[in-house]
């Protein structure tokens, strides 16, 4: 890139972060877990009394359709923006590709609809977003966790070194861990990344990595199995639930929901994103102390189905690997 473009990049970023203003996390106190700390997008989450069960909303890939340049996020995700508003979730994450490019025109527009859902929004770093140093100045930190009542979030990037984790972040994953074990009110510990990288080097999960958004970067392996699952087991051998959200799925080649319970993990992997299509869902995840998180569908149109017309319409369970390998061998085309 030339010098006086990029220059005038950098500053159309830093004009878009300072509108964007990123609010730090209230709902922990000082003994929430350690740093980085998640920034909402939007505005922050409040405090909630730890006895409270409350819901959220996952999806990934907002932006919607990849063969469509709009300033705004999918227009399934705008037609169901007052249904978000007045909805009863505490907050919502973005599972990655918030936008189609890091530049003011996406941010500032997509910024507007945010704001309208008058919810906290929490963000991963997917792909489209990703723009080297310029990220955390209009994001935030790339990773990062935070606590509320009875679940500790923890927030990762899987873009840096794509479908792998340096060091920093495992380190910083090994942190949250600690945290979690030394306390016995944390009864949940909820992962969220935009690649699917549980699915890498998993042959339970081919399927759905051959039909995920992209595998841009992707060299054949990851150290998640390596690397971050003996931190999972860990925390599953201790009593918590672990549940791993993704966000790299929507787009009309690949599928919009997916659910498993790892057999021999105990991990509960979830994936979910909008491609502007029929298809399109969130998952609202019901958090209470005492129980496990329990996930539900939530179409962002009526009559949704799968690309072969079977009904979107089975509880989240139903749509693990045995159902998306029998969909995708009746498109006959993966």
């Amino acid at each position: 890139m030339e010098p006086h473009r990029r220059r005038i990049q950098v500053l159309g970023l830093a004009i878009t972060a300072a509108l964007l203003g990123c609010s730090t996390t209230e709902s922990d106190g000082p003994e929430g877990p350690p740093g980085p700390r998640a920034r909402s997008m939007t505005i922050p989450l409040e405090a909630a009394p730890e006895s409270t069960p409350f819901s959220f909303l996952f999806g990934g890939h907002l932006y919607g359709d990849p063969g469509v340049v709009s300033a705004v996020p999918s227009p399934t995700l705008i037609a169901q923006a007052l249904a978000i508003r007045t909805g009863p979730d505490a907050f919502l994450v973005s599972g990655g590709d918030l936008v189609r490019a890091p530049r003011p025109e996406f941010l500032v527009a997509t910024r507007e609809v945010l704001r309208f859902l008058d919810k906290p929004v929490f963000h991963v770093p997917g792909n489209h977003d990703h723009h080297g140093e310029d990220y955390e100045s209009v994001f935030g930190p790339r990773f990062g966790a935070f606590s509320r009542g009875p679940a500790l979030f923890v927030l990762v990037d899987t873009e840096a070194v794509p479908w792998h984790f340096g060091s920093d972040q495992l380190a910083f994953l090994a942190r949250q861990t600690e945290w979690a074990l030394a306390r016995a009110e944390c009864e949940h510990v909820v992962f969220f990344s935009h690649r699917v990288v549980f699915a890498a080097e998993d042959p339970r999960y081919a399927c759905l990595l051959r039909n995920c958004n992209g595998r841009d970067g992707f060299d054949g392996s990851s150290n998640y199995d390596e690397d971050v699952v003996p931190l999972l087991r860990r925390l599953v051998d201790a009593g918590k639930h672990v549940l791993w959200f993704a966000g790299d799925v929507g787009v009309s080649w690949s599928f919009s929901a997916f659910f498993d319970r790892h057999p021999d993990q105990g991990v509960v992997y979830v994936a979910a994103g909008l491609g502007s299509t029929p298809r399109d869902i969130l998952v609202r995840v019901h958090v209470d102390r005492g129980a496990e998180p329990r996930c539900e569908l939530v179409s962002l149109a009526n009559g949704a189905t799968v690309a072969t017309g079977e009904p979107l319409d089975q509880p989240i369970e139903h749509y693990g690997p045995e159902f998306w390998s029998r969909e995708f061998a009746l498109r006959g085309d993966r």
